[in-house]
C-alpha cells in the first residue's frame, strides 16, 4: 500500500474513532459528576442565573461556591514537595548520559561534525560558531532535548525560572564539554534552551493533567504512563504531597484545570502559482489553563509566574508525492496577570462578562513545507512575547481576542539563495546556505486572533508577520567563507475559518483559507512566493 493510500484510509480512521469516542464522552458527559471524599467544604449551591458570589470566588463544576485563592494554592502555588535540586540534577545528568551513549556508538554518523578544536579556542570563544546540521536535528530533536532537561527540574518542584537555568546550563555542558570534539554550536545554545521552555512546560502542565485523578478508565492509565509518566514515576518514588482533590471534569480529571483537546482528520488543497497539490493528514491541538474556576461563573484576579497557560498544536500531512507537509507549535504563558467576572445566565454553561490575560509568554514553531517541486522550512524560538487576551461572553455568544509580539531567534530556508546560486560559483559562501540552503536570523514577529463564536459555531481570523536579518561572521567554516552574504526574510500568514460542533456529541467540522507568504532576499536579490491552503477537517473536540 503506498504511503498516500495510507494517509487517506488513516484519515477515514481518525474520524471514525473520532465519531465513536465522541458518543461514547458525550454519553458520559450527562453523567453526574463526582468529587472525592478529600473534597473541601463548600457553601450553599446558587442557582441558575445567581451572581458567583463575592470577588475571590468562582461556582465548580458541581455547583458548588469555592474560594480561587485557596483552591489555586493548594494546587498550584504550594509545591507538591520539597526542591530536589540534586535530583533534578542527577535526572539531567542521566540524559545527558544516554545521549553521550549513542553520540559515541554511532561514533561512524558522528564523526563529520568533528572539527576537533582546542581547548583554548573553546575558552575564548574562538570554537564558537553557528553549525550547519539538518533541520531534523538543530530544530526539533534539540527542542525535545532542551524540553527533557527543562520537565525533570520542573517536575522536580522547581520554578519556571529555576527549570529555565537547568535546561541552558545542561545544554551548555552538552556543547561545550561533552561534544568536546565539535565547535560549540551557538545556535543549539539558544534553540534548544528557549523552544524547550515552551515544548517542556506545554508537556509538564499536560502530564500533570493526565495524572489529576485516581479514576481507572482505560485513558487515564495511557495517559498517566504516557504524557503523565514522569509526574507518575515521581509520585510514586517521591510521595508528593497530593492537593485537596475537586470535581471532576467530562473526560474524569480535575476541575483544577481547564482543557480542550481537539484530534480530526483533514484534507488539504494547496494552489500556488504553479501548482496545486492535494493532502492527506492529522491535525490535533490541546490548550490548558491551570486556573480552577477558568471560564466558570467567578470573580478573581491572579498574578502567576507557573506556566499557567499552555498550548500545543500539530498538522502533519502527506501530498501525492508521498512527501509531508508539516506545523508544529508550543507555547507557554510564564508569568501574567489574569483577571475573570462572569456570571450564570439562562441555561447551564451561559455565561454572561469577560476575562483579560496579560501575560510575557514564550513559543516554538516548526514548519516544514514539502510539496511539488518546492520546500520551505521555517523554525522559530519566540523567546520573548508580550501578549494581551480578551475574552467576551454574553449567553451563547462570544468574542475572544489575542494580539501579541515577539523577539525571535530564527532559521529560515532562503527561497532567495535557491535562486540567485543558479550559475554561480557559491564555494567563498557560507557552509549552512550551501549545504542546507537556511541560515540563521535575528527579529521580531507579531500575531493576532480573533474569534466570534454563537454556541458551538466559530468564525475565527487570525494573522502573523515576522521580520528577519541574517547573522553573518560565525559560520562553522568561516574560514572558507569569501562572500559572507547577508539576507533578510519577511514571513506573512492569514487565515479565517468558520466550525461547528454537530448536537449531542463532540464532534466538529472545520472549513479554512489560509494564504502564506514569503519574501526572501540574497544580496539585493529577492524571490516572492504566495501559497493559498484549503482545508476540510472534522474530528472531535473534547
Amino acid at each position: 500500500m503506498s504511503p498516500t493510500m495510507l494517509a487517506r484510509r488513516s484519515v477515514m480512521a481518525i474520524a471514525l474513532a473520532s465519531f465513536l469516542f465522541a458518543q461514547g464522552q458525550a454519553a458520559w458527559a450527562d453523567e453526574p459528576e463526582s468529587s472525592s471524599s478529600r473534597e473541601p467544604p463548600a457553601t450553599s449551591e446558587p442557582s441558575a442565573g445567581a451572581p458567583a458570589g463575592a470577588r475571590g470566588s468562582f461556582i465548580d463544576a458541581d455547583g458548588s461556591l469555592r474560594s480561587f485563592e485557596d483552591s489555586y494554592d493548594d494546587w498550584f502555588r504550594k509545591p507538591r514537595g520539597p526542591k530536589r535540586f540534586g535530583i533534578a540534577a542527577l535526572e539531567s545528568a542521566a540524559v545527558l548520559g544516554i545521549g553521550l551513549s549513542y553520540y559515541w556508538l554511532r561514533a561512524d554518523f558522528n564523526r563529520v561534525d568533528w572539527d576537533r578544536p582546542s581547548l583554548g579556542d573553546r575558552v575564548t570563544f574562538g570554537a564558537w560558531r553557528f553549525d550547519n546540521n539538518s533541520n531534523l536535528f538543530n530544530h526539533i530533536l534539540h527542542p525535545l532535548a532542551g524540553a527533557n532537561f527543562y520537565g525533570t527540574a520542573r517536575v522536580n518542584n522547581l520554578s519556571v525560572l529555576q527549570s529555565s537555568i537547568y535546561s541552558a546550563t545542561a545544554s551548555f555542558v552538552w556543547e561545550f564539554a561533552l561534544e568536546w570534539r565539535e565547535l560549540v554550536s551557538i545556535n543549539d545554545l539558544i534553540f534548544t534552551p528557549i523552544s524547550g521552555v515552551a515544548v517542556g512546560e506545554f508537556l509538564f502542565q499536560l502530564g500533570d493533567y493526565l495524572t489529576s485523578t485516581p479514576a481507572t478508565r482505560p485513558w487515564h492509565t495511557i495517559g498517566a504512563y504516557t504524557f503523565g509518566l514522569y509526574r507518575s514515576a515521581h509520585e510514586l518514588a517521591a510521595r508528593s504531597r497530593k492537593p485537596i482533590a475537586l470535581p471532576v471534569d467530562n473526560l474524569g480529571y480535575s476541575t483544577a484545570y481547564w482543557h480542550r483537546f481537539y484530534l480530526a482528520g483533514e484534507m488539504i488543497g494547496i494552489a500556488g502559482s504553479d501548482h496545486f497539490d492535494e493532502l492527506y493528514g492529522l491535525r490535533g491541538s490541546a490548550e490548558l489553563a491551570t486556573i480552577p474556576g477558568f471560564a466558570r461563573p467567578g470573580h478573581f484576579d491572579l498574578t502567576f509566574s507557573n506556566g499557567d497557560f499552555t498550548t500545543g498544536e500539530f498538522d502533519i500531512a502527506l501530498n501525492a508525492d508521498d512527501r509531508f507537509d508539516t506545523d508544529l507549535w508550543a507555547s507557554a504563558s510564564l508569568y501574567g496577570r489574569y483577571s475573570q467576572d462572569y456570571e450564570q445566565v439562562g441555561a447551564k454553561h451561559a455565561l454572561r462578562g469577560r476575562a483579560t490575560l496579560l501575560s510575557v509568554d514564550t513559543a516554538f514553531r516548526f514548519s516544514d513545507h514539502s510539496f511539488s517541486d518546492r520546500s520551505d522550512q521555517v523554525a522559530v524560538a519566540h523567546a520573548v512575547a508580550p501578549t494581551a487576551r480578551f475574552w467576551f461572553k454574553n449567553g451563547p455568544w462570544r468574542l475572544d481576542f489575542d494580539v501579541g509580539a515577539s523577539f525571535d531567534f530564527a532559521a529560515v530556508r532562503s527561497l532567495a539563495f535557491e535562486e540567485w546560486r543558479s550559475g554561480r560559483d557559491v564555494s567563498g559562501v557560507k557552509s549552512v546556505l550551501i549545504e542546507k540552503n537556511y541560515q540563521f536570523h535575528l527579529g521580531g514577529s507579531g500575531r493576532t486572533h480573533l474569534v466570534l463564536g454563537l454556541g458551538r459555531l466559530s468564525l475565527g481570523l487570525s494573522g502573523s508577520v515576522g521580520a528577519y536579518d541574517s547573522l553573518e561572521g560565525l559560520d562553522r567554516k568561516q574560514e572558507l567563507v569569501t562572500d559572507d552574504v547577508s539576507g533578510d526574510e519577511q514571513i506573512y500568514e492569514y487565515e479565517a475559518y468558520f466550525s461547528g460542533g454537530i448536537p449531542h456529541t463532540a464532534l466538529e467540522f472545520r472549513f479554512a483559507v489560509d494564504r502564506f507568504g514569503r519574501s526572501s532576499t540574497i544580496s539585493n536579490f529577492t524571490v516572492e512566493r504566495w501559497d493559498t491552503r484549503l482545508t476540510g477537517s472534522f474530528g472531535a473536540s473534547f
